[in-house]
Order: C-alpha cells, then structure tokens, then sequence
C-alpha cells in the first residue's frame, strides 16, 4: 500500500501491489476503512499504472477513500483474483496523517488541499496494449 504525491504532481496517489493473482476486473473490489465500504470497479476506479500488479484508485471514489483514510485507523482491501479465489489485504493507518503533513512539509505544500482523483503521474496503463512502449519515450524526457 503506498499513499503519496510525485514531487512535480498535484494529487496524490493511492495505490496497492498485490503479491498473487490481481484483482479480477469483472468483479468489484471493496475497501472498508473502519467499518465504512467503498466499491471500486476495474478500470472505471482502480486500474494498473506501470506495472500489471501495480494498481492505482481513480477518480471521485479515490477522493472518497483517501478522505476516510486520512482519520482512519484501519484499511482492509477486498477482492476476487482473477484465479476466482478471494484475497484480503490489511493495513494499519494510525500515523498516516502525519506522514502526509511531512510530504507537505518536504514538498513545501503545508496547507494545500488533499485531492487524489488524477492517474498516477508519469506511468502508463499496464492494462492497454501497446501503452508500455510510451513509457521509456517519456523517461527520455523526464
């Protein structure tokens, strides 16, 4: 699980690596921080940036969770693999809110609005053939 914001970026990233098998995208993935469950569906609001174990959540529902993580004492991520076995992944988030406050702090950004909506910065759709060939084009430039 990582949470954080590219130096040159504006939002900030949520995102998670699985171990096994990855999420099937014909079925949702759920993560519940607290208690409090938010769907995400594959590629509307979570899909693989970079890397096809690498995945990303996007758009207003990764607003929603980063806004529940931020208080948040515990995330659990829920899926089906695409092997059709379940998978639960835990994180502890106690500290989470200072570490974001740190970022700003290194970033010089204290005070800027949380806003995690955007596709992770500088990293291609694993899951769109013929996207991987852009990524070492954009590396050049960088």
């Amino acid at each position: 699980m990582r949470i954080g914001r590219a130096a040159e970026g504006v939002y900030w990233e949520i995102s998670f690596q699985t171990a096994g098998p990855p999420p099937d995208p014909a079925r949702p993935l759920t993560a519940t921080v607290d208690g409090r469950a938010l769907t995400f569906q594959i590629p509307a609001s979570l899909a693989p940036f970079g890397r096809r174990d690498d995945f990303f959540f996007l758009g207003k529902p990764a607003q929603a969770l980063l806004d529940r993580l931020v208080p948040g004492h515990r995330l659990e991520i829920g899926f089906n693999g695409t092997d059709g076995r379940p998978a639960k992944l835990a994180f502890a988030l106690d500290g989470l809110a200072q570490g974001l406050i740190a970022i700003d702090t290194a970033q010089h950004r204290l005070g800027s609005e949380r806003v995690a909506e955007a596709p992770p910065h500088g990293l291609f759709r694993a899951d769109v053939l013929g996207a991987g060939w852009m990524e070492p084009a954009l590396a050049h430039y960088l």
